[in-house]
């Protein structure tokens, strides 16, 4: 599966470029509100809800040619945004609604694909190395994010140049296309009946109540709303109440990949030795750690240095691997084998749509706070970024009770609890 995992390293050095921080530093010198960051950030957990219907494509077409047509064609748009920053006889508006027009065409076509990823690796990954896989493909795409936001840092300056934009996004063009390449030497599923069981229609009330899953969708549901807007609002309180340029926010930034990769080996171990609940609970205490952090240098009580945002953003980096490896690996393992393709799109539905309107939900309130400000004593300041990172922290302690109702226990538990819906998602049971 080495395949897999270089796929995985070009891919994130195309997405960390074109959704990450690079692009929202792109949108907020074209003038972009916090509004409109929001809407740029809702775009790719949004349309990822077309991830139901296209799962019905899935056994016609198979997981990998799947991918790779969507993943080819949305690689288009990117090599067509290197242009865009060059487009120096339109005005700022205009270049920001072809900015816009881009990343909806490329957030559709992934939206419409990437329902295949999941399944596609759950059933060619034995349970036993789910673990083991899942930690270093993370580490993979980390080192890829890593290098995605480094390499901007040494093109971007203080205040860049439009050239240099469009030199970053070249490079993510060029990640994505490689990614092609490996995914493409990615075994594909060998047992086509399995992949047609999965592809079958599916009664959705029967989904929706299966109670391994069911529960898991509650705690997503809770963390993307809690974290589906962080990393853009970080970048833009960074930019407009600290003073820092851009190369050095995205050096900041990638701090956070830095301490991910570090600790992915650890994060691994514990996750065996422990399990995803456990681990969960560690990460979400991590989360709650670095928002109090962030919380503490929107409210004024302490000054913005260098050495304090790095280590803030390496408490998240930390905490970002565990709670995504953990979550990964428990979700993998709740999903039944027949409808598999309707449960990952469902989860995938719903989890998007609450890390799209997220963003849009907080940027609207922080454009609508702006003028907000209220002193305590103790030099303690109530504004719209203090505002929205304890909002944040009360939702993390909501996600800490959602993570203690998870089902986890072994393949015995997932065993019982899904013998009830094995029988209606079996349409060979219908006839019976």
């Amino acid at each position: 599966m080495t395949n897999a995992n270089w796929f995985s390293f070009y891919n994130a050095i195309s997405f960390q470029i074109f959704l990450g921080p690079p692009v929202v530093l792109y949108a907020k010198s074209l003038g972009a509100s916090a509004t409109l960051l929001g809407i740029l950030a809702s775009f790719t957990p949004l349309l990822a809800i077309f991830q139901i219907p296209a799962a019905r494509f899935l056994p016609r077409f198979g997981y990998r040619r799947f991918i790779l047509a969507g993943w080819g064609t949305r690689n288009i748009c990117v090599f067509t945004v290197v242009a865009v920053p060059l487009l120096g006889f339109l005005g700022t508006g205009w270049r920001l609604a072809l900015l816009f027009l881009l990343a909806f065409i490329f957030n559709f076509l992934r939206g419409v694909t990437s329902g295949a990823w999941l399944p596609w690796m759950t059933e060619i990954l034995p349970e036993t190395i789910r673990a083991r896989f899942l930690s270093r493909d993370q580490r993979f795409m980390q080192l890829g994010s890593l290098v995605a936001l480094f390499f901007c840092g040494f093109v971007l300056q203080r205040e860049s140049r439009p050239w240099e934009f469009s030199a970053v996004f070249l490079i993510s063009a060029i990640g994505g296309a490689v990614s092609l390449y490996y995914i493409n030497r990615v075994p594909d599923v060998k047992a086509p009946e399995k992949l047609k069981r999965s592809g079958t229609r599916v009664p959705w009330r029967e989904i929706v109540t299966y109670p391994p899953f069911a529960r898991v969708v509650i705690f997503n549901v809770v963390t993307s709303i809690a974290y589906g807007s962080l990393e853009v609002f970080t970048v833009a309180f960074l930019k407009m109440h600290t003073g820092l340029g851009e190369n050095r926010i995205l050096f900041l930034t990638g701090t956070s990949f830095v301490a991910g990769v570090a600790a992915l080996g650890t994060i691994g171990w514990l996750l065996d030795a422990f399990g995803s609940k456990r681990l969960l609970s560690w990460g979400l205490a991590l989360h709650a750690c670095f928002l109090c952090g962030w919380l503490a240098l929107a409210s004024g009580l302490f000054p913005v240095g260098t050495l304090v945002v790095l280590a803030i953003f390496a408490l998240s980096g930390t905490a970002t691997a565990a709670i995504g490896l953990a979550n990964l690996r428990l979700i993998m393992g709740v999903m039944p084998e027949m409808g598999r393709n309707h449960f990952f799109a469902f989860y995938s539905m719903i989890t998007s749509l609450c890390l799209g309107f997220g963003p849009i939900l907080w940027g609207v309130c922080l454009d609508a706070t702006e003028g907000f400000h209220f002193r305590m004593a103790g030099g303690f300041e109530w504004n719209r970024f203090s505002v929205y990172y304890a909002a944040l922290l009360v939702l993390t302690a909501l996600a800490a009770v959602a993570a203690a109702r998870l089902m986890e226990g072994g393949p015995g538990l997932v065993k019982r609890a899904e013998a009830p819906v094995r029988a209606d998602l079996n349409p060979g049971s219908r006839g019976q």
